[in-house]
């Protein structure tokens, strides 16, 4: 959480499951989105589903702001990105309509 507050994520809060609970994973709701974390402890390993649906220019932001909290980069990671509508009603809502994307992160030239 404090990583996302870092980054200028607002209105956060966190849901982690009981201690009962075998899985380490939390749920971390700001105004802008959602990060749930996943942590596999005997295969050293993270991971992170980020839901945005507004402010999307700070995806790849709050990527590499998540990989450094945990010791890790770009480098030993992979992600990929599905572009939905986003949400009505929230503060940056016409911003976030230019800015949503597609991006065509590889060429797809096809040659016949």
């Amino acid at each position: 959480a404090n990583t996302l507050n870092n980054e200028g994520f607002s209105g956060i809060s966190k849901i982690t499951p009981g201690s009962e609970n075998k899985d380490y994973m939390c749920v971390i709701v700001t105004n802008e989105g959602y990060v749930v974390s996943h942590y596999w402890p005997d295969s050293t390993y993270y991971g992170f589903d980020i839901y945005l649906w507004g402010s999307f220019e700070k995806q790849e932001i709050i990527k590499k702001a998540l990989l450094l909290a945990v010791g890790s980069s770009s480098q030993s990671s992979s992600s990929f990105r599905i572009v939905a509508g986003g949400m009505f009603g929230i503060s940056t809502w016409r911003t976030d309509e230019e800015r949503r994307g597609p991006y065509r992160t590889h060429a797809c030239d096809h040659s016949e």
